[in-house]
């Protein structure tokens, strides 16, 4: 009879763990399997389950020793190897992960399960033609694995083969048509292939898959906007605002749909949330100095520009916009100072080079005005105003034919 209460004590302990396990109650599932370990240590099964919660809790030295305790009790459990192999892949033991499952194949040559398994092992390590044969072995093994045709797609998707990955994921979804995932990967993928309006149908099919799925609508607005549909990218934002309301990065976007319309103030209530959700985000103060500068608040659009700077002091644009300000209320030291910084953290800026060359020809340096213009004419050939001042620099140096020449290009790249 003490026997059999016994093993009604840890089968009781076992299901209410089980339970406690599916509804995510680790900690509680964990006290469980405890005291059906106290009862009797020596079920593999007990040990199985401890290892599988300590899995759940990243706890990865705990369950590994549970594992190799289970397997040590049953060497023939196939379930703790298959929990092994995870395990030394969260903790990039990759070696000891195929070594698990390369067992189990000896004993279970048929499991499909095993062979997707190895495919990740294989992807950790961007060993991609063999995660590609492992999870089309897997296929093989058993058509309906849908997992198998999303990890194929993302392989695809990363090595740019578009049709491959496009054919993975509706693979995936004629398998599981509510997946929302397979649905968000499909659209990008039409994004990458500029088939717009399949992008705009997958990335709604994610969103009315998922109806928290922020990201297919982030998704959404981006394409709506690409195909300058403001108002329904603007309603894609307010989407997923609705079901992330600190989300930067729709406040950010929906600011530059604000921007679109000329709605300042309702640009700059966008920008400065998302200023609000992450103080750390460059682009809202980069973006919130623009809209300032649109209207002529210098004060307040030089304090965005140097926060953005603090920030990230290698801003090259924050310069450049800091010039512009500087250089439309004649502080020219300021404003010489401003472009020069932007062209030494990045050289390629033609305006800024024009900008200097401005400046350089207003205080008679024109040996320094004509190396700007001509640095900025090297980025942007067709940049008729630094054609044009180029040409009068020529014309005061008594260069007639070059200066004919300079204004003939400004009105070809004008016309042009």
């Amino acid at each position: 009879m003490k026997g059999w209460s016994v093993k009604l004590k840890i089968a009781r302990h076992l299901r209410l763990g089980s339970v406690l396990l599916e509804q995510q109650q680790y900690a509680e599932a964990l006290a469980e399997f405890q005291m059906a370990r106290a009862l009797n240590p020596n079920r593999p099964v007990i040990r199985l389950r401890m290892a599988n919660t300590y899995l759940k809790q990243r706890r990865y030295a705990e369950a590994i020793a549970e594992y190799q305790v289970a397997l040590r009790l049953n060497p023939l459990m196939v379930r703790p190897r298959l929990g092994l192999g995870k395990a030394y892949l969260e903790v990039r033991k990759y070696d000891e992960a195929v070594a698990q499952y390369g067992a189990v194949l000896r004993f279970r040559p048929g499991l499909a399960v095993v062979h997707l398994m190895l495919g990740n092992v294989h992807l950790a390590q961007q060993r991609y033609r063999e995660a590609i044969a492992e999870y089309q072995a897997a296929l093989r093994l058993n058509p309906k694995l849908a997992v198998a045709h999303l990890q194929l797609g993302g392989i695809y998707t990363g090595q740019r083969l578009y049709p491959e990955a496009v054919g993975a994921y509706q693979g995936a979804l004629k398998l599981n048509p509510k997946l929302a995932v397979a649905h968000l990967m499909l659209g990008n993928m039409y994004v990458e292939q500029e088939r717009y309006l399949k992008a705009i149908a997958a990335y709604q099919a994610a969103a009315d898959t998922n109806p928290k799925m922020a990201e297919a609508h982030l998704k959404l607005g981006a394409v709506y906007i690409g195909q300058r549909q403001y108002p329904e990218a603007a309603a894609a934002y307010q989407a997923a605002l609705k079901l992330k309301p600190k989300l930067a990065v729709a406040h950010l976007k929906l600011g530059d749909v604000y921007v679109g319309w000329k709605q300042y103030p309702e640009a700059i209530a966008a920008y400065q949330a998302a200023v609000d959700a992450n103080p750390g985000m460059v682009e809202p103060h980069l973006k919130l100095g623009g809209v300032y500068a649109k209207q002529r608040q210098y004060p307040e659009a030089v304090v965005k520009f140097e926060t953005a700077l603090k920030l990230n002091p290698k801003l090259a644009v924050a310069h450049l916009n800091l010039g512009e300000i500087y250089f439309e209320q004649k502080l020219v030291a300021e404003a010489m100072m401003a472009y020069q910084a932007a062209v030494r953290l990045n050289p390629k800026l033609a305006m800024a080079h024009f900008k200097l060359g401005l400046l350089y020809g207003e205080q008679g340096e024109h040996s320094e005005a004509m190396a700007e213009y001509q640095a900025a004419l090297l980025l942007n050939p067709k940049l008729a105003m630094a054609h044009l001042m180029l040409g009068v620099i020529y014309a005061k140096q008594g260069y007639e034919w070059e200066a004919m020449a300079e204004y003939q290009k400004a009105k070809d790249a004008s016309a042009g």
